[in-house]
């Protein structure tokens, strides 16, 4: 898949990816590397989220491309799922992210480095749309 600067969220909405320093060891991690082996533990609520949302490609190929960020998708994808889980993992993570000074994400479950604002921005998106307080 080619270099993309942004993440389609909607039809006329976008998630501009920033540019990071790619070898700076600030880094902050996030997802469960273990997780993405299949059977090392049980699955969460999260985890069979980003299951459902990874419909594009496989994020060891795409990263976070392989996942589908529109809000009708997201919602499909919490159907079924203990949402307020869901949601509360996701806020733990954005808690993570706003005490920690590092500029760089790196989630292993996405595949994907970020710098801090960008992934603070998917998961205000995904949080406004699992809580019902509209788009980002």
């Amino acid at each position: 898949m080619p270099k993309q600067d942004s993440l389609r969220i909607g039809t006329s909405e976008s998630i501009n990816l920033m540019d990071f320093d790619p070898l700076s060891d600030a880094m902050l991690e996030l997802g469960r590397p273990e997780a993405t082996e299949a059977g090392a533990l049980a699955l969460t609520s999260l985890d069979i989220f980003w299951n459902q949302l990874e419909v594009d490609c496989v994020a060891q190929c795409c990263g976070v491309y392989a996942f589908d960020w529109w809000p009708n998708n997201i919602l499909k994808a919490a159907q079924g799922l203990n949402k307020q889980e869901v949601v509360e993992e996701l806020r733990q993570m954005e808690k993570a992210v706003y005490q920690s000074d590092k500029p760089i994400v790196c989630h292993h479950r996405l595949n994907q480095l970020f710098a801090r604002a960008s992934f603070l921005q998917l998961q205000k998106h995904l949080l406004s749309i699992l809580t019902g307080e509209g788009a980002s």
